[in-house]
């Protein structure tokens, strides 16, 4: 779970400001919290033996068979059909018998888990992250958030990997470039590419 908040300061004071500065802001950040990731059992034969037979069954119960005897008496329309929903099982199959979950089941799993017990997992995702995204908003302000004086340093990070000083298992504020700072747990690693702004004030 990824909360992110963006804050505009918009002031004359401010060493840079534009003439239009009550429209322009003259400085831009963003803080973002990223909750402790939630991870997924590895699979099991069980679980592939328990996938292949539901696949099964769902095929069975499918309309393949039926379009297999029209395409047998002269139905091409049939036919076609009967050929993508084979070629549909044969897919699901092997997906299934593979040893580990494809990035479609796992994100099933994860959601089932992110739900489950009446969302009380996102609901305490979404309050401690709002707990942090407060406490980092307050040392941005009195100017203590880590290594705010490098944050607006322009460069490239990979943030799928480690990062300077972190640790596994341990949460802590990372600077990034253009005024970002992350807040993770070392060894949790999730994409920044979408972060959207839906409120306005």
């Amino acid at each position: 779970m990824v909360t992110s908040l963006k804050i505009d300061v918009y002031s004359a004071a401010i060493e840079g400001a534009d003439r239009r500065w009550e429209t322009r802001p003259v400085r831009t950040d963003r803080l973002v919290v990223a909750s402790d990731q939630v991870r997924i059992e590895p699979k099991t034969q069980d679980d592939i033996d328990a996938l292949v037979k539901a696949e099964n069954e769902r095929f069975a119960a499918g309309p393949t068979q039926d379009l297999i005897a029209k395409a047998n008496a002269g139905d091409r329309a049939a036919r076609k059909k009967a050929l993508k929903e084979q070629w549909r099982h044969d897919f699901r199959l092997k997906e299934a018998r593979q040893t580990n979950w494809t990035p479609a089941t796992a994100a099933l799993k994860h959601a089932g888990i992110w739900v489950a017990d009446d969302c009380s997992l996102l609901t305490g995702a979404l309050r401690s992250n709002n707990a942090e995204l407060e406490r980092m908003l307050v040392a941005l302000h009195d100017g203590s958030l880590p290594g705010q004086e490098l944050a607006g340093d322009e460069g490239k990070i990979d943030i799928m990997q480690p990062l300077p000083g972190e640790q596994d298992g341990v949460r802590m504020v990372n600077p990034l470039p253009g005024n970002t700072f992350l807040s993770r747990r070392g060894g949790d690693y999730a994409s920044l590419a979408h972060l959207y702004t839906w409120y306005e004030p």
